[in-house]
């Protein structure tokens, strides 16, 4: 059996966006389009409370796009005990009365760079940010850089203005469902450059730099990374890398990056958490044998091991 080092879940509040970003490497409405039903939503309440998770994240797609948002929250909040503030992973393009709801929260704020919004959606964004960091939450800023040429000045002015403490900085990865823009194993020296001129503002401000999925050991040296103030840093090797997270689809099916629907079980179906945890992990390396992914090549994430076989890089 595989060693648990904590308990945490991530919920696919729905599988729906309200953007297109060319670097996404979801697959949205795949297979179908679902917005998780309060019935189902108490199910997975009731199955963490008795699992005592104490992590849980509510994603999408774009939660606040279900049509229940206010109520989801509600309920996770008076189900579960957490050990941590529920998290809220968001692009804030939502109505102000599901903003409202967001009280007591971890809210990830995916913070694009302002040439990638409508002059209506930047606006509605600011005012979002304005409104979710007055209301007792804590708030990261989430940027995925994808093109050399990404404007991020933003970040520092959006810190100062609402006083947020932290930026989390990824790498567009690739998707195995559809054609997206994604960093390769050698754009990272480039990359590389591109956070560091986008942290050094930050820090020098009193920002906090963090990273979202882990990097190559070898990315950074240790001067950089104290630079930079990154005292956690996650890496991975390379060579062979694959993901831990674990999501709850609107189904309640399990996903698992890369992939969106890993298992066609429901939740209420694993008697606990070392049951879920290690059935997922084993169905990934199945599958990483079963569609014959490359597992010789180093790849930046575990995604490009199955399009190296498709003969799609």
């Amino acid at each position: 059996m595989i060693a648990l080092t904590g308990k945490s879940l991530g919920l696919y509040v729905t599988n729906t966006c309200n953007r297109s970003c060319a670097f996404c490497f979801k697959k949205h409405g795949y297979p179908r389009p679902m917005q998780i039903s309060l019935a189902d939503l108490s199910i997975f309440c009731d199955w963490c409370s008795h699992n005592n998770i104490g992590v849980i994240s509510l994603a999408g797609g774009e939660p606040t796009t279900h049509p229940e948002f206010p109520a989801v929250v509600r309920m996770v909040h008076e189900k579960v005990q957490l050990d941590f503030p529920l998290a809220i992973i968001t692009n804030l393009l939502c109505e102000p009365e599901k903003v409202e709801a967001i009280h007591n929260c971890l809210v990830l704020a995916n913070a694009d760079s302002l040439d990638q919004y409508t002059p209506e959606n930047l606006k509605r964004f600011q005012a979002n940010l304005k409104r979710v960091s007055e209301q007792s939450n804590g708030i990261t800023l989430s940027i995925t850089l994808w093109h050399l040429d990404q404007p991020t000045e933003h970040l520092l002015q959006y810190c100062q203005e609402f006083r947020i403490p932290y930026v989390r900085f990824d790498l567009a990865r690739a998707s195995i469902l559809k054609p997206n823009i994604y960093v390769k194993l050698d754009q990272l020296e480039a990359f590389k450059m591109k956070i560091l001129e986008a942290a050094r503002p930050l820090v020098s401000a009193g920002v906090k730099i963090g990273f979202d999925c882990p990097l190559p050991f070898y990315m950074f040296t240790e001067d950089e990374l104290r630079e930079i103030g990154v005292q956690h840093f996650l890496a991975m090797n390379p060579a062979y890398h694959m993901c831990e997270h674990i999501y709850i689809n609107p189904d309640l099916t399990i996903s698992a990056c890369p992939h969106q629907l890993l298992l066609d079980r429901r939740l209420d179906t694993f008697k606990d958490y070392s049951d879920l945890f290690n059935t997922v992990f084993f169905s990934k390396l199945n599958k990483l044998n079963d569609d014959r992914a490359d597992q010789a090549g180093a790849y930046l994430c575990e995604a490009e091991r199955f399009l190296s076989r498709d003969g799609q890089i």
